[in-house]
Parts: structure tokens; C-alpha cells; sequence
């Protein structure tokens, strides 16, 4: 299993690349991306990451992860393309309009199916593929029970899976109608709060940390190919988030057992 670090800096890319990342994404504050705009970088800082990548031998991704209307094409085709000449190694996708405008044009890189995309069956693994997608990104609400088909697919694309130690979401995030809900005490995740109806309280059920990190390591087992880190705002963070994956995936690798591996991740 690969890790791929999301970064918003070329300090973090250089660090995360240097700790072990085998790939690095983040996103580009001209085009929308499903992160606040801090989390993104202009033209510039993009251009930087992907130098720094490239001293590392390492790819880099954008995450163009929405939907778009379509007169917005042909600004982000330009955007990409700028990109592309840089040295970007691929687009993160979820917009099969985008996708097939991009195809018509002649624009040639790797497309990543984002988890926005929604893959939750082999027939949509199969109508992906069809149009040109080359890795998915499986939906945290899978279980590696669930996503065995999409794990043990004959179709040749891989798949990755995003760190669930330190990252989950309650909801299906492509269809999550919740971000920046109006008055949340909970910053913008009212899906966090707890409610009350009826004098009883009520807070939308997520898998605990153990169940979690059996969840990675089943997920590491049936072969998911790549690990995936958000992007953070603060480089402490997302460094102990990134060292701590890498741990993980090494421990995962060296045990026999679940029981074995547990034991260990929790030292």
C-alpha cells in the first residue's frame, strides 16, 4: 500500500515526500475543490509543489473534485492545461461532463474517480472505467466487505481508501447537503453536534477508533493500493497525521494477525 499526502505548501510537500509520501495532491484556488480557500494554492504555489515533487521522483495530483456548469469549461481545460505544462501528474475528478470535455480536446493525464464520485457498486466501477478513469477513491460509508468488488475488480483500476484515523465523515460526502449549515455551533459540521428531540439526545453514530483501524487494516489486506491523507490547515497536524498513516502501513504489513496488528497500532 502507497501513501498519497495531501499538502497546501511547498514545505509540506517537501516533508511529506521526505517522510515516505509515494504521491501528493492538493488543490488550486481557481478551480472549486470541496476545501475552504486556505486549503488550495494559486498557479505559483502549485508550480513549486510540483517542483519540489519532481526533485523527490514524486507525482502530483489536483483535486478539480465538483461540479461544474458547463460555460466554466473552458477556463478550467486552460487552468489544467497550465497545470499539465508544469508537470502535474493527474487530475482527482468527480464531474464525467468535465471529464469528456477534457477527452474531446486531446488533454492526456491520469484521472482519479474522487470519493465525491460516489463508486459504491461494480456497475458504476464499470461506467467509470468506460470513461477513462483509472483509480477510485472508495467511499468512506463502505465497509472492505462491501467494497470487495470494487477492491477485486477485473477491470485493471485501483483503488484508495482515505485514512480513517484521524478522518471520517458521518454522511456520504458527494450527497451531503450539511457544509456550512447556517448557525452551527459546531463549526461547519452540524453533522458533529449533538441533538436533542423529546428529551433525548441523538448523535449521528461513526464507527469507534478500534473499528476504524480494523476497517484499515482489512482494507490493507484485500489489497486497497493506496492510503490517503487530507489536507490540513495547520503542517503540525497533517505531518503527525502523515507519519502516523505511514506507521500504520508499514505495521499493517508486518503483522499476522488483526489481534497483532491492533496490539501494535496502539502503542
Amino acid at each position: 500500500m502507497k501513501l498519497m499526502a495531501g499538502v497546501i505548501s511547498e514545505t509540506e510537500a517537501k516533508s511529506f515526500s521526505d517522510s515516505g509520501a509515494d504521491e501528493l495532491y492538493c488543490g488550486l484556488c481557481l478551480i472549486n475543490n470541496h476545501r475552504d480557500p486556505e486549503l488550495s494554492v494559486d498557479l505559483a504555489g502549485l508550480t513549486r509543489i510540483i517542483k519540489a515533487a519532481r526533485n523527490r521522483r514524486k507525482p502530483v495530483f489536483l483535486a478539480a473534485n465538483e461540479t461544474y456548469h458547463q460555460s466554466w469549461y473552458p477556463r478550467i481545460v486552460e487552468t489544467i492545461s497550465d497545470c499539465l505544462a508544469a508537470g502535474l501528474s493527474g487530475l482527482i475528478i468527480r464531474d464525467m461532463g468535465l471529464l469528456s470535455y477534457l477527452r474531446e480536446r486531446s488533454v492526456k493525464t491520469r484521472f482519479i474517480l474522487s470519493a465525491l464520485g460516489c463508486c459504491f457498486n461494480s456497475g458504476a466501477l464499470s461506467f467509470y472505467a468506460c470513461l477513462g478513469i483509472e483509480r477510485i477513491t472508495v467511499p468512506q460509508q463502505l465497509t472492505p466487505a462491501e467494497a470487495g468488488r470494487l477492491l477485486h475488480n477485473r477491470l485493471g483500476l485501483e483503488t484508495e481508501v482515505f485514512f480513517h484515523d484521524f478522518s471520517y465523515c458521518v454522511n456520504i460526502d458527494g450527497a451531503c447537503v450539511l457544509h456550512d449549515f447556517p448557525g452551527a455551533a459546531c463549526a461547519s459540521h452540524p453533522c458533529l453536534e449533538t441533538y436533542t428531540l423529546q428529551g433525548k439526545k441523538f448523535v449521528m453514530p461513526k464507527p469507534s477508533r478500534p473499528e476504524m483501524m480494523r476497517m484499515f487494516y482489512s482494507f490493507y489486506k484485500e489489497g486497497a493500493q493506496y492510503l490517503k491523507t487530507p489536507r490540513y490547515g495547520d503542517f503540525s497536524h497533517g505531518a503527525a497525521v502523515v507519519q502516523r498513516a505511514l506507521k500504520l502501513i508499514s505495521l499493517a504489513g508486518a503483522s499476522a494477525s488483526e489481534s497483532e496488528f491492533l496490539t501494535a497500532a496502539g502503542r
